[in-house]
């Protein structure tokens, strides 16, 4: 009889409840983050929290694990439109990397996720 295999992640980085919850519910765990791990400022924790919100009404508040290629496609289609897209992926490229390396959540690489390419000149 084979033995279950032992689990390789230290004692205590796993998050099974974070599993599954919107994203709307992290943004304050994100916040905070930001402040104390990050060593934000006060002014980019605000603006980041600001970036948080707005993804999350674009996208229709996926659980972190739900966003891939076609929701941060749709998340550029509107942003660009609005000529502001930058900062909020780059909000949300931080956002994964902490879901990541915090919560032990299997999202979407944080590292394929490109700005926004201008037009070609002519």
């Amino acid at each position: 009889m084979a033995m279950p295999k032992a689990s390789t992640a230290p004692a205590g980085t796993k998050c099974p409840g974070e599993r599954g919850r919107p994203l709307s519910a992290l943004i304050e765990p994100f916040s905070q983050y930001c402040a104390y791990q990050l060593n934000y400022s006060p002014a980019s924790v605000k603006n980041y929290r600001h970036y948080m919100n707005k993804i999350s009404r674009v996208l229709g508040d996926p659980a972190p694990e739900d966003i891939g290629r076609m929701e941060i496609f749709t998340l550029k289609a509107m942003l660009t439109g609005r000529g502001q897209c930058e900062k909020p992926l780059y909000c949300l490229k931080t956002f994964l990397r902490f879901c990541r390396g915090h919560l032990n959540l299997d999202t979407f690489d944080p590292e394929a996720i490109r700005g926004h390419r201008p037009p070609r000149r002519e």
